[in-house]
């Protein structure tokens, strides 16, 4: 029995059309996702995917930013899943954009669609005819559902050839593309003074002269219409401002105890052991092997500061350009986190220094929402210092692991026993139901938020990725621990705990080797 066709699963949720395409007038076709460029390239891939299908020169597709009002919402880019997620779902809006041309067409000429063949951005039918997208737009409403089931031109076939990338243009000749460079007419620029350490709060800061000062309870940022005037005032602000500071940092040199110490929400991946009924990680008897690896906080260090501009419309809508890496995501934790409706809050991607991984676009921008709102009506950048870069965006959490292993008279691993202790690895905005954004924790009514969580096992996991062994192992227990309670932001870096835990796995196998006195390939 055939299966119902069903519409790819970013298509379902975003189903009408003119959000993914739409026909100008010249004859340019402009395509939108909810995926952004990074660096890696996916608009280029998927312009290519767009322009097989619509049967048009890649030239004639100019992929546009991802839009919270007028594009697809798609969550976040991350996972390296944007081609298997954004291109079958943007193939099937171009076929069904396709053939909904050609049946203009076909109308238009009085023939059968199927008669209509396209080529080159052009249709025609056995009689000569022929017309391109732009002469038949006027016949066409995109403002439609897609439908599930329409077939792709080339039978599912992905028939591009080699593109250079649509991006690096720009990039290599240094001519403006990214937020950095953006300048909107009157734009002001803004310099956030941040806490000399986690959890300091704001006693009296002098006022600047002939800037603007903005302060919400220990948010503080000075702004003004020249920049380099704006970073001197921020760095004698950051001299002159008076804190209370309270010590909430672990030792650095101790961050093994620091995890350990919990509380912890425990994670159990797998317990082998206990389904035999010993209740242990195997048997007692044979050779111990034991060992503890461990990682500091990691910083994404990216190869730009984080940066945003916004403004705050006088009739109290909200526009910002950003970086994010989840434009949809960031547009409803700045409305929760100012009581605002959502649909008032329109964001746009910017491009920005990428960074596999959560950093501080999406704080960048609440930033300069909040400078935005002391000044309505003025379009306001705030960049990041290297230094705010580097000791405020999320870390990936420090990890460390506990591994024992029990080797047989044969020499072969007949117990594994596996314990490893980390922060949680996802805090993006609306991460367990809250904003996520850092500023909100500063200001006059602060808000709160829960440390950071792990994605679930059946989701890939976080600290306990890759936990489970790659190897046929009895007697398995493998366990891990997420410290729920922590004075450290943390979040996702590429592949969040699995290359710790891999590598930890490995390290063992081949110390295990060694006490077996065997090659540690061949064991």
């Amino acid at each position: 029995m055939t299966e119902p066709a069903v519409l790819p699963k970013d298509l379902a949720a975003n189903p009408v059309l003119s959000r993914w395409i739409e026909v100008r007038p010249d004859g340019r076709i402009d395509v939108r996702v909810g995926k952004v460029e990074l660096g890696q390239g996916i608009l280029t891939a998927l312009a290519q995917l767009a322009a097989d299908e619509l049967g048009v020169d890649l030239a004639a597709v100019r992929m546009l930013p991802a839009d919270t009002a007028v594009g697809p919402d798609e969550g976040v880019t991350a996972g390296s899943l944007s081609i298997s997620t954004s291109g079958p779902a943007l193939r099937a809006a171009a076929a069904h954009v396709r053939t909904l041309y050609a049946a203009a067409a076909a109308r238009t000429w009085d023939v059968a669609p199927e008669k209509v063949t396209v080529a080159a951005g052009r249709f025609t039918d056995p009689d000569g005819r022929s017309a391109s997208y732009a002469e038949l737009a006027d016949a066409v409403d995109l403002d439609v559902p897609a439908e599930a089931g329409v077939p792709l031109a080339t039978g599912g076939a992905y028939t591009g050839t080699d593109a250079p990338r649509l991006d690096l243009p720009d990039k290599i000749a240094g001519r403006p593309r990214y937020v950095h460079d953006l300048r909107l007419p009157g734009q002001w620029f803004a310099r956030v003074i941040r806490p000399p350490s986690p959890g300091a709060t704001l006693v009296e800061v002098p006022e600047p002269d002939g800037l603007t000062l903005v302060r919400d309870g220990s948010f503080l940022a000075v702004a003004g219409p020249d920049e380099a005037t704006v970073v001197r005032a921020a760095d004698r602000l950051r001299d002159t401002a008076v804190w209370s500071e309270v010590d909430s940092l672990p030792d650095e040199d101790d961050l093994g105890t620091f995890l350990r110490t919990g509380p912890h929400e425990t994670i159990p991946v797998a317990d082998d052991a206990a389904d035999a009924g010993s209740g242990t990680a195997g048997p007692v008897d044979g050779q111990r092997v034991r060992a503890t690896y461990s990682r500091p906080f990691l910083a994404h260090a990216s190869m730009a500061p984080s940066c945003a501009v916004a403004v705050w419309q006088p009739d109290g809508r909200v526009e910002v350009w950003s970086h994010s890496q989840g434009i949809g995501n960031l547009g409803r934790a700045i409305a929760a986190a100012l009581g605002l409706d959502p649909a008032t809050v329109h964001v746009r991607h910017a491009e920005g220094a990428g960074c596999y991984g959560h950093n501080g676009a999406d704080d960048a921008a609440f930033d300069a929402v909040l400078v935005a709102r002391a000044l309505p009506g003025t379009p306001v950048q705030v960049l990041w210092s290297r230094s705010d870069e580097l000791t405020w965006s999320p870390f990936s959490s420090a990890m460390v692991a506990d591994v024992a292993g029990t080797l047989d008279a044969a020499g072969r691993l007949g117990s594994w026993s596996y314990d490893v202790w980390s922060q949680g690895h996802s805090s993006r905005p609306g991460y367990a139901g809250v904003p996520g954004l850092l500023a909100a924790t500063t200001l006059a009514r602060p808000a709160t938020y829960p440390a950071a969580v792990d994605p679930p096992i059946a989701n890939g996991a976080g600290s306990a990725r890759n936990a489970l062994p790659g190897y046929d192992l009895p007697n398995r227990r493998v366990t891990g621990h997420r410290l729920t309670e922590s004075p450290i932001r943390t979040s996702a870096m590429r592949s969040l705990g699995g290359y710790f835990n891999v590598f930890a796995i490995e390290s063992t196998m081949d110390e295990a080797a060694a006490v077996a006195g065997a090659d540690p390939l061949e064991f």
